[in-house]
């Protein structure tokens, strides 16, 4: 299933400028434990359609929410942007919290951690490439290769350098080794048991990250650091590959833990959910289980 919108909010704006998102839910997205779960509440569908609210409007954020810079969303203005009952917007984030599907950071800014799994991305200029291939002709309309986004013009200097160096080998006292040695070392003090991988391959993107990311050693060092010391993303970051996929979200939180300091003496914008409904969740998972065993068996008979 494909939800997608466009970031061409106004209509004066240009074809060049249009960008479309779209959000890649599984078929099995429904069938999920913990969707389950929360449909199997009262309001639950309520809860769930909410959830994909969230998804859509983080899209273009890197699965962050803030109204802006300086204001984050409190729950009447998540009310009023996803359309949403006050009443179930305050129970819905309380489960969304407790099932960890959504994070509320020290500075009030809410992270929905599936949004950056989810995402995909697509230029005006990109669109009208990919559908004149599949008609097997030329674009009808040409972009200006004045107009052609910064990323693309990155991604095709990524292919170009890839085909050139993807024989080279990497010291094992060049900096690409010794990153991916330590990203591992760390992931390993938390898994025991992790498998030791390539180097040379953890190297290459290191390296991509120095070459094509414009990345210092030095930003690359911190982020490592603060991916295996945090609690989500130490069990999401386990090779350089996904490094360097996640790495300027990671960059972008790791910089907002001092504003976090700063404001952790304020008071949240969110209601005190201890106060709301209590649900055993474990309890609710094994029926949500027996449910589909049972949907299974009728099945197949």
């Amino acid at each position: 299933m494909i939800i997608a919108f466009s970031n061409c909010k106004d209509k004066e704006v240009s074809m060049s400028d249009k960008k479309y998102y779209w959000l890649r839910l599984k078929k099995d997205f429904f069938k999920r434990h913990d969707i389950q779960i929360i449909e199997s509440m009262q309001n639950g569908k309520d809860y769930v359609l909410f959830y994909l609210k969230l998804l859509l409007e983080s899209i273009d954020h890197s699965g962050e929410l803030r109204f802006s810079d300086t204001i984050p969303y409190n729950e009447s203005m998540l009310a009023t942007i996803t359309n949403t009952n006050i009443d179930i917007v305050k129970s819905a984030m309380k489960v969304l919290l407790d099932l960890k599907m959504i994070e509320i950071l020290d500075d009030a800014t809410i992270f929905v951690n599936e949004t950056n799994k989810m995402i995909g991305s697509e230029t005006y200029w990109a669109e009208q490439k990919r559908k004149s291939r599949t008609i097997g002709q030329c674009p009808i309309i040409v972009q200006p290769l004045s107009n052609v986004s910064n990323q693309e013009i990155e991604i095709e200097i990524e292919i170009d350098i890839n085909k050139e160096t993807s024989e080279k080998v990497f010291s094992e006292d060049s900096y690409q080794i010794t990153a991916s040695k330590n990203l591992f070392n760390k992931i390993q003090s938390i898994n025991p048991k992790a498998n030791a991988p390539n180097y040379q391959k953890w190297a290459d993107h290191i390296d991509k990250l120095i070459r094509i990311n414009k990345r210092t050693e030095k930003e690359i060092d911190d982020v490592i650091e603060f991916a295996t010391g945090d609690t989500f993303w130490q069990c999401n970051i386990l090779s350089t590959a996904k490094l360097r996929d996640k790495f300027d979200t990671l960059f972008l939180q790791m910089n907002k833990k001092p504003k976090q300091k700063e404001s952790a003496t304020k008071k949240n914008n969110f209601s005190d959910y201890s106060n709301q409904r209590e649900y055993n969740y474990e309890e609710m998972e094994r029926k949500a289980l027996q449910n589909r065993l049972s949907e299974q068996r009728r099945t197949n008979n």
